[in-house]
């Protein structure tokens, strides 16, 4: 008698106490209700039932890369567009940097390189860095800066766009 009261605390209202016959998986039971009547199901057929009636909150973009496929549009009539490679490089770059792990982050200015490729430059006081990506996979991915130490070029990788962001742009 004590234990089952003890056990009734702690099983919220819409469950039944387990039976000493039920096993221990599924062994509350809960009412939901199907049509205008209630029905008994255990936990265990509960969650089998609603996995596919999970909402998936759909993952916001960054403006950044809302800005990028406006300037594609843009950039669809003219003699040269921007390409698949260049823009499929540059939307996995925006969309890998981590805006939240830095304090205040510029946007980045997106341009066309009018070859089919797309400059992504991002500017703070006097420094500066940029991605060059081509418009195709001939020429090299770069990732250029200034303003600690000399100019440099290095090549592309996303950690080392971070990587070039956290030691320019927030140098001390």
């Amino acid at each position: 008698m004590i234990l089952e009261q003890a056990s009734r605390k702690n099983v919220p209202r819409q469950f039944s106490l387990p039976k000493p016959e039920d096993d221990a998986v599924g062994s509350l039971r809960g009412t939901v209700p199907r049509g205008s009547e209630m029905v008994g199901l255990s936990l265990a057929n509960l969650q089998i039932q609603h996995v596919d009636k999970l909402a998936i909150a759909r993952q916001r973009e960054p403006s950044s890369v809302v800005d990028l496929r406006k300037l594609r549009e843009e950039e669809s009539e003219t003699d040269e567009p921007i390409t698949e490679h260049a823009f499929s490089i540059a939307r996995d770059l925006l969309r890998y940097i981590p805006l939240g792990m830095f304090e205040t982050i510029p946007e980045p200015l997106l341009a066309p390189d009018g070859s089919g490729g797309i400059r992504i430059e991002w500017l703070r006081n006097n420094r500066n860095v940029r991605v060059v990506i081509p418009s195709n996979t001939e020429r090299q991915t770069i990732i250029y800066h200034r303003g600690v130490g000399e100019p440099n070029v290095k090549s592309f990788s996303h950690a080392g766009v971070v990587q070039t962001l956290r030691a320019i742009l927030f140098a001390e």
